[in-house]
């Protein structure tokens, strides 16, 4: 084989020797003579780079890999001089060339992961699949927690063998997100021992440590993120938050009150204010405040926003369309507003305009349960037909007895452990902000997620009622509202489970469940009163959780009793009617969701 040619072989030698310049003009003759030299070709690139001619170089690079495809360090010259240049496209092809030359090469993965975060392409950067490389490791999980693929996230952070402090606080915020709770407080608190003393973290953790029935450790780490930012009105609302599950008392909403009061500047304090009103004292009280918080900041869509539902949840729907008539000049969308809005529309009886816009919404986003149960609503005030068929309570509201869980003599004898363990898993006077429930107490976090023996045997059962119910509905398809068997899966899966007991006075406000598919209710005991005649204690079904116009009373109501299982669509407006007897109504709630593979 001969060699290069001599003009190439001299080049190469001033190129040694720092003459660069020198070494351009001799490759220069020669790939003019000779242009299929692919020798001179990569020196006259080089030679470029060095003496600053970036754009000469890529253009020589180019020429090369093309008549050389597989060398792979042209690719890799080619990808530095098109970072030079600043084209991060060409650059970005060159690399995934040379990805697949050198799968080995962390540097050249490295800069490709750089340019696909520069511009968020969380999907791209997940096709590459995970790195061993500890610094590329965490960029994937990132892009997968982006993609809101949080199981597979959680696994690729819990994967990296030795985590930072801030890939530990993204780990923390996933678990909280994912309900996790113990795995959040410990990359929480992995967090803080790496060093990581910030607000955020201890807020994560203490937001972690509620659900575990911790409350003192969630009131420390209160303390300790407030200490850090004690301007922050998201902190104020948790601590103010657990102050009132602790008690039950409104006067636990003073400091949130104060804070509005003396910042009338602080959005946040206002928004967490009526929030909080709304369930510690009730929708006229929320109102209040969403309203001098949507007058003390009019540009403010958020707050404009949550003034549009708290009217029209505190029986105030023209207030609410005039909230939303500001909320649309600020650039809301009908995914923003229009829940809100339409719940006004009915307020003052205006179905057509409601059925209207809640198609819209319906469309838009066919899953979300609370646009259906609107739309239905509309419907029912129109008398149109086609809400008896999606409301047809005999058919897709089914009670049922589930059997006795292996290990009990019984299925009273197991109700009665159940209850006791339940029981024991509310140390709290009141529920969270944001529940349905009132004069209640209510577990806080997953019960799916529960070790407890007496608790996994109930969803084991629980799970045989919803195995036969899904398989009736697959059955009689076509009888079922086309809402429900279109989002027929191969499999399903719990989506949050709760337990809640009702004194005397305790009810559930009317609702539905956005986000669900199919939901529930599980009686452990229910009071004397509910098991006679009346509807007090019952589950009932088809009134509006707002006021409208004609009135919508509910429709249909199921009697409890203990170990009887309710399951409907979670479109379906559905609350309970208040007891007065000094007994408990004690139940389990969750949402089934469609899935594509086993849970």
């Amino acid at each position: 084989m001969s060699g290069p040619h001599p003009l190439t072989a001299e080049a190469s030698l001033l190129l040694r020797q720092g003459r660069a310049r020198e070494a351009l003009a001799l490759l220069d003759q020669r790939v003019a003579e000779a242009p299929d030299d692919l020798d001179a070709l990569k020196g006259q690139a080089l030679c470029r780079y060095q003496v600053g001619d970036a754009a000469g170089a890529a253009q020589a690079f180019a020429q090369l890999v093309e008549a050389r495809p597989g060398d792979a360090s042209s690719w890799a010259s080619l990808a530095r001089v098109r970072l030079d240049l600043n084209d991060h496209y060409g650059a970005e092809q060159a690399l995934r060339r040379l990805i697949e030359l050198r799968p080995g090469d962390a540097a050249a993965r490295g800069q490709l992961l750089n340019l696909l975060m520069a511009r968020q392409a969380w999907s791209d950067i997940v096709a590459l699949g995970p790195s061993e490389a500890p610094d590329q490791q965490g960029l994937y999980a990132r892009a997968l927690a982006a993609l809101e693929r949080n199981t597979e996230a959680i696994a690729a952070y819990q994967a990296i063998p030795r985590r930072t402090a801030e890939q530990e606080a993204d780990l923390a915020v996933l678990c909280h997100g994912e309900r996790r709770f113990a795995e959040a407080r410990r990359a929480a608190q992995a967090a803080l021992d790496g060093g990581l003393d910030v607000a955020a973290v201890w807020l994560v953790k203490a937001k972690s440590e509620v659900p575990l029935i911790l409350p003192e450790e969630a009131r420390e780490s209160l303390r300790r993120a407030a200490a850090l930012d004690f301007r922050n009105s998201a902190i104020l609302m948790e601590q103010v938050q657990l102050d009132w599950m602790a008690s039950g008392d409104p006067a636990a909403l003073e400091p949130l009150e104060r804070r509005a009061r003396e910042t009338p500047d602080d959005a946040e304090a206002w928004r967490g204010l009526a929030r909080a009103r709304l369930f510690a004292l009730g929708p006229a009280a929320a109102y209040e405040a969403a309203a001098e918080a949507a007058r003390r900041h009019p540009k403010d869509l958020g707050l404009q926003l949550d003034a549009v539902t708290a009217a029209a949840e505190a029986g105030e729907p023209r207030a609410a369309l005039a909230h939303a008539l500001t909320a649309r000049g600020l650039g809301a969308a009908d995914e923003q507003v229009g829940g809100a809005e339409t719940m006004a529309l009915l307020g003052v009886g205006e179905a057509a305009t409601a059925e209207a816009l809640a198609t819209r919404l319906v469309r838009g986003q066919p899953g979300n349960q609370l646009y259906l149960a609107l739309l239905a609503s509309a419907w029912r005030q129109k008398g149109d037909p086609r809400y008896g068929r999606l409301y047809d309570y005999a058919r897709v509201v089914r009670p049922r007895l589930i059997e006795t869980p292996e290990g009990w003599s019984s299925l009273d004898a197991f109700l009665s452990d159940l209850a006791a363990e339940l029981e024991r898993l509310i140390p709290y006077r009141a529920p969270p902000f944001g529940q349905s429930t009132r004069d209640a107490v209510q577990t806080v976090g997953d019960l799916t997620r529960r070790d407890e023996p007496v608790i996994r045997a109930l969803f084991v059962e629980l799970s045989r009622a919803i195995e036969t119910h899904i398989a009736e509905m697959r059955a009689e398809a076509a009888n079922w509202p086309p809402e429900m068997i279109s989002r027929l899966a191969p499999h399903w899966r719990f989506n949050g489970a709760w337990s809640v007991i009702q004194r005397a006075g305790g009810h559930h406000a009317d609702h539905v469940h956005p986000a669900g598919w199919l939901s529930s209710a599980f009686y452990v005991r229910a009071p004397e009163q509910a098991l006679g005649q009346g509807h007090e204690g019952w589950i009932q079904f088809g009134r509006p959780g707002f006021p409208a116009q004609p009135p919508l009373p509910p429709e249909h109501f199921v009697r409890p009793q203990p170990g009887m299982l309710v399951l409907f669509p979670s479109y379906m407006w559905h609350g309970t009617e208040p007891f007065t007897t000094g007994e408990v109504r004690h139940t389990v709630a969750f949402d089934v969701i469609p899935s594509a593979s086993p849970a």
